[in-house]
């Protein structure tokens, strides 16, 4: 019986890992200031939400000589549900060869609607999900950038255009 109970519990725990493998961690774009390359601006009276952030292309890239990181689909997680808040969406990227030193700027689309207040609400526990080189019938994101995370390293890159606060609600 007590083997039965450990069998339950590592297959849950490897099920709940496997539930989140994001792919590899994506850092914004370093400033010669210092700041991260990224900006949340969010105005839930208007169902507003704008996420942006620069990386480098070696973050995707390996070949020194450039690789084509088209499809590209971004997509707002909750960590805490296990669901996405937004769908998966197209991100304007270049559809020529990126260079590993290349700078790379994502817009995530956000819908304006009732998803995008669940996206400001739940922003603490958000990550933003990145597929590159994806098939449209079977997205897997490659990467992620974590929200959650970013709300407690530099709040001041989050800034509400309701009330002027800064940081995640």
């Amino acid at each position: 019986m007590t083997k039965l109970i450990l069998f339950i519990a590592l297959f849950i725990s490897i099920a709940a890992n496997a539930a989140q493998n994001f792919g590899k961690k994506i850092e914004p774009l370093k400033k010669s200031s210092g700041s991260l390359s990224f900006t949340v601006q969010y105005m839930e009276s208007a169902n507003f939400l704008d996420v942006n952030f620069s990386i480098y292309g070696n973050q995707f890239v390996t070949n020194p000589n450039g690789e084509v990181l088209t499809p590209t689909y971004l997509a707002l997680y909750n960590k805490e549900t296990d669901q996405l808040i937004t769908p998966w969406a197209l991100a304007a990227v270049p559809t020529s060869a990126v260079l590993p030193d290349f700078t790379l700027s994502l817009k995530v689309p956000v819908p304006k609607d009732s998803r995008t207040k669940l996206a400001i609400r739940s922003m603490r526990k958000t990550v933003v999900l990145v597929a590159v080189r994806a098939d449209a019938g079977n997205i897997q994101p490659t990467g992620y950038l974590d929200l959650a995370e970013l709300c407690s390293t530099s709040p001041g890159n989050i800034q509400s255009l309701d009330t002027g606060d800064i940081g995640c609600p």
